[in-house]
């Protein structure tokens, strides 16, 4: 029974052999490159799309949708928001 509990699997075995990386770094280098963006910026455009669909098709306010997308500081989301969309979350 103990030799069933030999080999130890991590969560990120099967993304290395769907991918064929041996590494993690090789992984997020190869994902960078296809992509043209670093890994924590690429969740950042996802929490702002996210607030975008609250404001626009929920009706939900901009704090509101600051606070539900996972943004602790409504002054840095309100400016980047605007970087990101052209127009502040007020008038989205």
């Amino acid at each position: 029974m103990d030799e069933l509990y030999d080999d130890t699997i991590t969560v990120m075995d099967p993304v290395f052999k769907i991918t064929g990386k041996e590494k993690l770094i090789d992984f997020i280098i190869d994902l960078q490159s296809k992509h043209k963006d670093y890994l924590f910026s690429i969740g950042g455009k996802v929490n702002y799309h996210s607030a975008y669909y609250l404001i626009k098709e929920r009706g939900v306010s901009p704090s509101e949708a600051c606070m539900d997308a996972g943004f602790k500081n409504y002054s840095h989301f309100s400016v980047s928001f605007k970087k990101t969309f052209g127009m502040s979350p007020s008038f989205a």
